[in-house]
């Protein structure tokens, strides 16, 4: 038969029983540099066991340009707070959105809108995908209109497509915001290279000056479709031209 409970013990089978990994607090233990990556990450080794990534510059709790040495002196052996503890595994998810990130734009230059909609795919936050993202166009690793301007002339290389500026307006409004793909298109379409692209629509197309297309006629059809009205102007003179010289 058991004897009596001692008057100064619980009776909680648990209260000498440690706190399950992720259930009491938690503590950096260790803070390395991981010499394996080249950008600066550091390995945080916590008191549960397990271990982050992390990239200083996205953890929110450490002050602009703080290193290896000041989040030591900040935060190892000691318990970290709910919000710390938040702060650092936001930053660890935001390191390893920007090792995809950096992958995919090894492969091919990136527009933020389907970078974004890539790591979204691949399981990341919308909190850590925004935040990447601004870092990547901050380190002009990321830049809309330069991607915009890439595909605006990789579509141009193609002699076979009957392209205008709008065609081409209207097909960027998927993949960059406004402001970067008129800046794209003003980068791209210089006078020659819009007279290049509206004699290559008009042949495309088979329109000549005396057709109408869809009911309108030719001269507002081309203003519509995005080219300069100086160009034009140029185009119908220089056709004039040619019939009186005939």
């Amino acid at each position: 038969m058991a004897g009596p409970v001692p008057a100064d013990a619980s009776s909680s089978p648990n209260a000498d029983t440690p706190p399950a990994p992720g259930e009491g607090p938690l503590s950096i233990i260790s803070l390395e540099t991981d010499y394996s990556q080249s950008d600066g990450t550091l390995k945080a080794g916590l008191s549960d066991g397990s271990h982050l990534f992390i990239l200083p510059q996205y953890l929110d709790l450490a002050e602009e340009g703080a290193g290896l040495w000041d989040l030591r002196e900040a935060y190892l052996d000691r318990e970290l707070s709910g919000p710390e503890e938040e702060a650092l595994r936001f930053a660890a998810e935001c390191c390893q959105a920007e090792r995809m990130a950096l992958r995919l734009i090894s492969r091919a230059e990136q527009s933020s809108m389907g970078l974004a909609y890539k790591l979204g795919r691949r399981g990341c936050g919308n909190g850590a995908i925004r935040k990447v993202i601004s870092s990547l166009e901050e380190r002009a690793l990321l830049d809309d209109q330069r991607y915009a301007e890439l595909w605006i002339r990789s579509r141009l290389a193609s002699p076979h497509r009957a392209l205008s500026p709008q065609d081409l307006r209207n097909k960027l409004r998927s993949r960059v915001d406004r402001k970067s793909a008129e800046g794209a298109l003003e980068a791209v379409l210089d006078e020659e290279t819009e007279q290049a692209m509206l004699h290559n629509f008009l042949e495309r197309a088979h329109f000549d000056e005396r057709e109408s297309v869809l009911g309108l006629p030719l001269k507002y059809r081309l203003k519509k479709e995005g080219f300069s009205s100086s160009l034009i102007q140029d185009y119908f003179e220089a056709q004039s031209e040619t019939k009186t010289m005939e």
